[in-house]
């Protein structure tokens, strides 16, 4: 016969960020958890990528637009693939997501819930995650198409992904 257990103690411990990586030429962060979580309680927009831990930060905070890659629970790591607006807002702000060291995740409160349902306590601008594995942007702007107006004479350049109009040679056109 089976025997009950004489003492039970609930898991109320929550969930915490234990690593951040980024790759901003494929558009994924990946982010270990320090236990399993449910991954459809996962709310995105209240994960922000920062550039420092002191004084004031820059920070982009993500948007539903972005998903996650698996939809299968007990996992500690989660894949956010960065939507094309999240990942030109980062690669737009210079202060943000250049290297290692300008790029920090945080979590609001409630971002991730473990499998026993408590929520993550606020990860903060002052304790956010260093980056422990960055990959930079190396896939060059591409042409994807222009608009061109005689009367009005304005030419409309739109690119694959945000660029620097400072780095633009117009004489080269």
């Amino acid at each position: 016969a089976s025997k009950a257990a004489r003492n039970y103690q609930a898991d109320v411990t929550p969930p915490t960020l234990v690593n951040f990586e980024i790759d901003m030429d494929a558009g994924r962060m990946k982010l270990e958890l320090s236990e399993f979580i449910k991954i459809s309680l996962v709310d995105i927009t209240l994960i922000s990528i920062q550039n420092a831990t002191m004084g004031t930060a820059s920070y982009h905070r993500l948007t539903s637009g972005s998903t996650l890659s698996q939809t299968v629970n007990n996992t500690k790591v989660i894949e956010v693939i960065l939507s094309d607006g999240d990942l030109n807002s980062l690669k737009d702000n210079e202060l943000l997501a250049l290297g290692k060291n300008s790029s920090y995740a945080r979590f609001d409160g409630g971002a991730v819930t473990d499998m026993s349902g408590n929520m993550n306590a606020e990860v903060n601008e002052v304790n956010a995650q260093r980056a422990s594995k960055y990959a930079g942007d190396v896939t060059v702007p591409q042409l994807e198409y222009f608009d061109l107006n005689m009367d009005e004479g304005y030419l409309s350049l739109y690119f694959s992904e945000t660029i620097s109009v400072e780095n633009i040679v117009y004489s080269d056109f």
